[in-house]
Parts: structure tokens; C-alpha cells; sequence
């Protein structure tokens, strides 16, 4: 088994941010499908990726950007435990604001 320190942990989920905030994917009220602008599927494309890299099995981004993935139990075989689902957004709202978000880790 594979063992991380929190700073490692912290340092991974921080990068992870940092590029996924770099896509500009904010959406676009004059479109007219969906997705509503190309950040929006640059963004899927990339989590699609990411998913199938680190085991998820049944990736599928569809037609009109949905991404699925069944990511397997790493319980003890015979242990059960509920199913858990996320479902999120891949855009951001237009606020009038840059669309372009710059982030970085402070201090």
C-alpha cells in the first residue's frame, strides 16, 4: 500500500486547483448548445483523462460534455459500503469578470 504525507496530499490537491482553475470555462449566454464555450470541454477532456489514468473504469464523456466514470471499492473483498455519486458543473457563471482566472498558493 501506498502511504502520503498530509503535505503531499496537500501539495497534489493544490496542483490539481491550480490547473483546473487555469481552463477558462466560464459559459456563454449567447450559445446556443451545450456545452456553452471550448474551456468547457478542454476541462472534461482533461478529467476524462485523468480519470481512466488513475483506474476509473466506464469513462464516457458524451455529445454534450457529461462525463461518467465507475471508479472500483478498494475495501477488503466481501466489505460493502453505499454507493457515492457526484455530479458538478464544468463551468463558471459570467459575472462580468475575466473569464481567465490566475490562482496561486500564497505563503
Amino acid at each position: 500500500m501506498v502511504t502520503f504525507t498530509r503535505t503531499e496530499v496537500q501539495d497534489a490537491l493544490a496542483h490539481r486547483f491550480l490547473r483546473y482553475s487555469a481552463i477558462s470555462s466560464q459559459s456563454d449566454a449567447s450559445a446556443s448548445g451545450i456545452p456553452t464555450s471550448p474551456g468547457q470541454w478542454e476541462l472534461a477532456r482533461l478529467l476524462r483523462d485523468e480519470l481512466t489514468e488513475a483506474g476509473a473504469s466506464d469513462v464516457h464523456l458524451s455529445e454534450t460534455c457529461v462525463l461518467t466514470a465507475l471508479i472500483p471499492s478498494n475495501l477488503p473483498e466481501g466489505q460493502k459500503a453505499p454507493a457515492l455519486g457526484f455530479c458538478t458543473h464544468l463551468d463558471t457563471v459570467d459575472v462580468s469578470l475575466s473569464p481567465d482566472v490566475h490562482a496561486r498558493v500564497i505563503g
